[in-house]
């Protein structure tokens, strides 16, 4: 079961029953909803992007250069073998 949501009423005077304990302390009362702040992720978004488009264009590089088996003819004599030498 769902427990009922606080209006605003009921929300002020929570605090204002908590402030003297939440002081003694040395706390700080929770914000709103509208209050809060915004997330890592929200404020970090388009970092968070550019980092997995560079991870991403990196792997790419990596795998054209290095990933791929190239048919390539080796350029030393000694490492080729020819059929008169076999």
């Amino acid at each position: 079961m769902r427990r009922p949501e606080n209006t605003e009423d009921e929300k002020a005077e929570r605090r204002k029953q908590i402030k003297p304990l939440m002081d003694q302390y040395g706390l700080e009362y929770p914000l709103d909803e509208a209050e809060k702040q915004p997330s890592f992720l929200t404020k970090n978004l388009e970092n968070i992007i550019l980092a997995a488009f560079f991870i991403l264009l990196l792997g790419t590089v990596y795998y054209i250069f290095y990933g791929v088996p190239h048919q390539t003819k080796l350029k030393n004599p000694a490492l080729t073998h020819d059929e008169e030498q076999l």
